[in-house]
């Protein structure tokens, strides 16, 4: 019993802060949970120029604690994390048979500053081009 009352504690891992951030994990875990809802509900993603310092302002942290949820929690960029969203987008835009724009307007509306990364990114999320999704999704209505 002696030994037993004098052992160390030893914290939980979740209690643990990264010796490299200084970021408690716990906190990370709730942050990233948090993360996709305020995107979503505000829909962040459709500003062209959003950049990591801005998300982080947005949410009232900083950019350490978010590029580290992004990174070691949910193992993905910020660019692409955020080119995930646009894409939605612009499938929901592609999908919709009233609208009549053209590539290009599918890609500003959806977020993205540059069609031709707009157009990298969706063909190698999809398999496809943008206009090729297009003529399928409206072929089977």
């Amino acid at each position: 019993m002696y030994y037993s009352l004098r052992q160390e504690w030893i914290p939980q891992a979740q209690d643990m802060e990264s010796e490299e951030t200084g970021v408690s994990r716990n906190f990370v875990s709730q942050m990233g949970g948090k993360l996709e809802e305020y995107i979503r509900e505000k829909e962040l993603y459709l500003n062209p120029r959003l950049s990591l310092s801005d998300l982080a302002v947005e949410m009232g942290t900083n950019r350490s604690y978010l590029s580290n949820c992004l990174n070691n929690e949910l193992g993905i960029t910020f660019y692409d994390y955020i080119n995930s969203f646009r894409l939605e987008k612009a499938k929901e835009i592609l999908d919709d048979s009233g609208f009549e724009g053209c590539i290009e307007d599918v890609a500003i509306r959806s977020g993205f500053n540059s069609v031709s990364t707009f157009r990298r990114s969706f063909q190698k999320k999809y398999g496809c081009t943008p206009s090729q999704y297009r003529k399928n999704a409206l072929g089977h209505r």
